[in-house]
């Protein structure tokens, strides 16, 4: 997939990281990225101490528009950790639905891999309520 364009919220920036951008790396506070992979279509993480603030709920409502309506895509495919709850409820405030489970590997080590998914009409139908 190619680089993402910079994408922007009412608080957010959300943008590819350069080769110039390694002396700051230290700084970020979370990254989301996009796959082309199936079963495997975004990725995020948040460092801790920004949690709990809808940062990644926000980042993820113009990252899904831009799978969607930009690149034109059907179904987006999540994975997660199984036993991480807070990403799950991500997905589940999404309207995603859990269509199958596997063995994975995380940072947090090999645990039970669960795979979300959504489809643009499913998104399409949320976005016009909201």
């Amino acid at each position: 997939m190619d680089s993402l364009p910079i994408l922007e919220t009412s608080r957010l920036i959300l943008t590819p990281l350069q080769l110039g951008d390694a002396p700051a790396i230290q700084q970020l506070i979370g990254s989301i990225s996009l796959y082309d992979q199936p079963g495997n279509n975004r990725g995020f993480w948040l460092a801790t101490e920004w949690q709990r603030n809808g940062y990644i709920r926000e980042a993820c409502v113009v990252i899904n528009e831009y799978w969607f309506e930009t690149l034109g895509r059907c179904v987006m495919q999540v994975p997660k950790a199984a036993s991480n709850d807070r990403s799950r409820s991500v997905s589940v405030h999404e309207g995603m639905r859990l269509v199958g489970t596997e063995a994975g590997h995380f940072v947090c080590g090999a645990v039970l891999k669960e795979i979300w998914e959504l489809s643009r009409d499913e998104w399409r139908q949320r976005a016009a309520v909201v």
